[in-house]
């Protein structure tokens, strides 16, 4: 007799077999034709070039935050407020158009008319301005408004630059027409708006509607709210006008203004995006500057009274925990992160261990991919580890003079190491590259006056002496060269002691060696980098070759202060061409850093290390010898993959950093004088 168990299971298997059986026999419904924005980009950014006039981006738009369970509940029957789908948009950077639209069997061409006016018509937003009076609107009455007299502008300029698209925007408002009148209208307000939008949509809209500009469409908006607040009872009026005619308009975001500087280049040894976990987000939510909800002073409610519960954004930005458990529910996450509106972004230092994976990325790292570079003084190549090759006039790197500081910090730093400097003279003196005079030689290129001299009274008293009546010079030694390269990026701003920070130290050894480098009578200068992004390496020149070290350099290295990131590949290969253009025996490339390579973009992963090695390579291959010294403890990961096993110092206290600097570079003139 069959047991329960295999009873169950065969029934379970017979049901799956008819349920399979029907889902075949029945007929799905023939999917609906539709166009996707990625196929036909190029050609509206084109389009908007060709009729307007401006370089665009079309980006794709997104969907609204889903509302909040609250306010489902206790705003007016909970019904959604405005269209749920993409809708198109501007912030007056950008034109966001939807991921798709459908396309009807009768309307082959619809599509390829649909996109390009609603591409246009947001194009013409942008033109116009409209985006940048929002933040004016007195409320959401007077917010539906201002949509309603800018599409009628709008509307207005495009028919009369293109009026042989007339016919195809008319068919486009009939649809939204047949739409609203679909909608069920909750007040005498939301009926008096919608009155007027389809007044506009069936081209009867009055010339009160058509203003000049947006702040006189703006005005207009914020009166007629007020005289249509007093005609209908005071009720609350939620923002509804939505569709692909009006769009929406949107504020630019927050991420361009808002700099966060990272406290620390330590990072993982993993690879930013082979050790990351990825989980799909829905939509992106939009960047919202710091400032916006802070408070002026802190208060009570800052105190946390319990253990937090889990939320997608803290009170510093998008900030995961670090102490995330690897079952820790990532999808959840996203899902949660896509129900926002807006976030605030942040960079944190080290590579990512969790990678949200959006269609449309934040504009700031997005501008820092693959983006055409501005006229700079200087352009240079990048390696891309995941291509094996070079990506050509990648970096743009500016050169410009450092800004001086003030002579106290000189003299207060000279006093300070009064006795160390003084060694250092002592020590390079010995071997600075003077020219060696050989005296009493049998041949030589002058006479030795003092030794004929001598062999004249050796004579006279009757002695015989060598005839080394001759002194011939030495060939001076070997040249040196030398580029002292100075990590400037924001991370060097962290304290090391109570009065010192990372520059600070940096400065000093700077100042130093300069010294030393004086003392050897040795061709040298002193770069200071940072940047952000590849569009903006900033090379701050402290001393040049052909500069004298004086008081006008050594005031600025004084006002040398951190800033930004450290994208050290473009960094390493300027200073080569420098080096490379000294008629120099030895050429030597000396490095001060606190950390590894990182930018706001993909630099600061695995990416940003092999291009500094490549740099480094390309260093070698032109006979430098390239060293560093770094104060980050944490290096074993991905020194020696930069620079090789000897080729870099780790300073474990940063107050050392003078002193093994300045042995290294008596032995490396040591060796170069030979």
């Amino acid at each position: 007799m069959p047991e329960a168990e295999e009873l169950i299971i065969d029934a379970a298997r017979h049901a799956g077999t008819a349920v399979h059986g029907f889902w075949r026999r029945r007929h799905a419904p023939p999917p609906t034709p539709t166009v996707f924005l990625r196929d036909v980009r190029t050609r509206l950014e084109m389009l908007i070039d060709a009729v307007l006039g401006c370089e665009l981006p079309v980006r794709a738009a997104q969907a609204a935050a889903p509302m909040p369970l609250l306010r489902r509940l206790f705003t007016r029957g909970g019904r959604k407020t405005a269209a749920a789908g993409p809708l198109p948009a501007t912030d007056g950077t950008a034109v966001f158009l939807p991921p798709s639209l459908p396309v009807s069997p009768p309307a082959s061409a619809a599509f390829t008319d649909d996109y390009c006016l609603l591409a246009l018509l947001q194009a013409l937003h942008h033109l116009r301005g409209s985006a940048g009076e929002i933040a004016r609107l007195e409320s959401d009455l007077a917010r539906d408004l201002y949509l309603i007299a800018e599409a009628a502008a709008v509307d207005h300029r495009l028919r009369r630059l293109m009026p042989g698209w007339s016919q195809a925007l008319d068919a486009l408002y009939v649809r939204m027409d047949r739409a609203l009148a679909q909608r069920r209208l909750r007040d005498a307000l939301e009926a008096d708006v919608a009155a007027r939008y389809r007044n506009f949509l069936r081209g009867r809209a009055g010339a009160e509607t058509l203003h000049a500009n947006p702040a006189a469409a703006l005005d207009w908006a914020n009166a007629q709210a007020r005289a249509l607040r007093l005609r209908v009872p005071a009720r609350r009026y939620v923002a509804w006008l939505g569709d692909l005619v009006v769009g929406r308009l949107l504020p630019p975001e927050g991420a361009p203004r808002a700099r966060v500087r990272a406290s620390s280049k330590a990072a993982a040894a993993a690879d930013a995006r082979a050790g990351a976990r990825t989980a799909s987000l829905v939509r992106r939510p939009r960047v919202r500057d710091g400032r916006d909800e802070d408070d002026a002073k802190p208060g009570v409610s800052m105190v946390q009274t319990s253990e937090p519960h889990p939320h997608a954004e803290d009170p510093f930005g998008l900030n995961r925990p670090e102490d995330q458990e690897p079952e820790d529910d990532l999808g959840g996450a996203a899902e949660s992160l896509a129900e926002m509106e807006e976030a605030r972004l942040v960079h944190s230092p080290g590579a990512a261990r969790e990678a949200f994976e959006a269609s449309d990325p934040p504009p700031r790292l997005e501008s820092a991919a693959d983006t055409a570079l501005p006229p700079c003084a200087f352009s240079y190549p990048e390696w891309d580890c995941r291509t094996s090759r070079y990506r050509e006039n990648a970096v743009a790197l500016f050169s410009h003079p450092a800004k001086p500081g003030g002579a106290k910090w000189v003299a207060d730093a000279l006093q300070r190491n009064a006795g160390l400097l003084a060694q250092i003279r002592r020590r390079l003196g010995a071997i600075r590259p003077d020219r060696t005079i050989l005296r009493g030689q049998t041949a030589g290129d002058e006479i030795d006056l003092d030794a004929v001299v001598a062999a004249r009274g050796e004579r006279r008293a009757g002695a015989t002496g060598d005839a080394r009546f001759y002194r011939s010079r030495r060939p001076a030694p070997r040249t040196l060269a030398l580029v002292l390269l100075v990590d400037a990026s924001a991370s060097t701003d962290a304290w090391v002691t109570r009065k010192d920070r990372v520059i600070d130290i940096e400065k000093e050894a700077a100042l130093l060696a300069a010294a030393g480098l004086e003392t050897l009578r040795t061709r040298f200068a002193v770069l200071a980098f940072s940047g952000e992004g590849p569009a903006g390496v900033q090379i701050r020149e402290i001393k040049r070759f052909d500069e004298t070290w004086d008081a006008s350099a050594q005031r600025r290295l004084a006002g040398l202060e951190p800033d930004r990131y450290t994208r050290l590949g473009a960094a390493l290969r300027h200073a080569n061409a420098l080096l490379a253009a000294c008629a120099a025996d030895h050429r030597l490339l000396l490095l001060l850093s606190d950390g590894r390579p990182n930018d706001c973009d993909r630099y600061a992963s695995r990416y940003g290390i092999e291009d500094a090695r490549q740099a480094l390579t390309e260093a070698r291959l032109k006979r430098i010898s390239p060293y560093c010294f770094t104060v980050d403890r944490a290096g074993g990961s991905y020194l020696p993959t930069i620079f090789g096993s000897e080729g870099y110092t780790v300073v474990q206290h940063p107050q050392q950093l003078p002193v093994a600097f300045i042995n290294w570079l008596r032995r490396a003139a040591r060796v170069c004088m030979r």
